[in-house]
């Protein structure tokens, strides 16, 4: 029984191609910059700026041109939703 109490606050995890633009912007480079290291297109950096997640080997490269750890494309969000709100308790 104890374990239902875990699924109340559950997180939630996406990707967060929006980070991307901000470490741009702090590092003042383009988008042709990071597709020229990277190895792909621009308009591959810009659908990941999108929402599209780039594959492994590009994610890491992305983390390793920005120094930065794979958490930082990551948003988290709390699901708020309890067991008993969606009627199992009630």
């Amino acid at each position: 029984m104890n374990e239902l109490i875990d699924y109340e606050q559950q997180e939630k995890t996406r990707w967060d191609g929006q980070a991307i633009k901000r470490l741009l912007k702090r590092d003042g480079k383009g988008q042709q910059d990071l597709a020229d290291h990277v190895g792909v297109t621009r308009q591959s950096v810009n659908s990941w700026i999108k929402g599209t997640l780039p594959r492994g080997d590009r994610f890491l490269a992305l983390c390793k041109y920005f120094n930065v750890g794979p958490e930082s494309f990551i948003k988290v969000k709390k699901d708020q939703t309890s067991l008993g709100s969606i009627g199992f308790f009630n």
